[in-house]
Formats: C-alpha cells, structure tokens, sequence
C-alpha cells in the first residue's frame, strides 16, 4: 500500500513544502507496521521535523479500520488545527 506513497516521496526533487504529515496504524495489522514506519522514515529523510511537519501515533492495541480511527480522531485534529 505504501510504496507508491514511498515512491512519489523519493523521486521529488524540488523545494520542500510547506505540508503537514499525520501517519497512523493500528498495531495489531502486524503487516502494515514496517510500512508505517517506512513512510515515517522516509518522510524524515524528505526533511520534515517530526513534532511540527509530522505527527505519528501507532496504537498497538488498536485494529486498521475504520471504528479504531474513530477512537483517536482527535489526535490528527489537534495536530493539524491545535486544539
């Protein structure tokens, strides 16, 4: 799932832009945790500062669907808008 995502990231060679990245997982989809943190990575090696151009939560308990997400909303709300 991530490695157009990956892909797109590596082959840009412009400025960096001004974006900012939330990246989230359910840890009990063992096969889409490497690619989370993958796309973490790779963010960072884009040049973005983990804390203020992206924000990344792994809830190891937690499923990848749609009810689980629900669960922390919150958590790319405040990190995009700051409340």
């Amino acid at each position: 799932w991530y490695e157009g995502i990956l892909d797109e990231i590596r082959k840009y060679t412009g400025p960096k832009k001004d974006l900012r990245f939330y990246v989230d997982v359910g840890g009990r989809e063992l096969q889409l945790v490497p690619g989370y943190h993958l796309v973490v990575s790779t963010l960072e090696q884009g040049g973005y500062q983990k804390g203020s151009e992206i924000e990344s939560f792994l809830d190891k308990d937690a499923e990848h669907n749609e009810i689980a997400w629900a669960h922390r909303l919150w958590r790319p709300l405040k990190f995009m808008f700051g409340r």
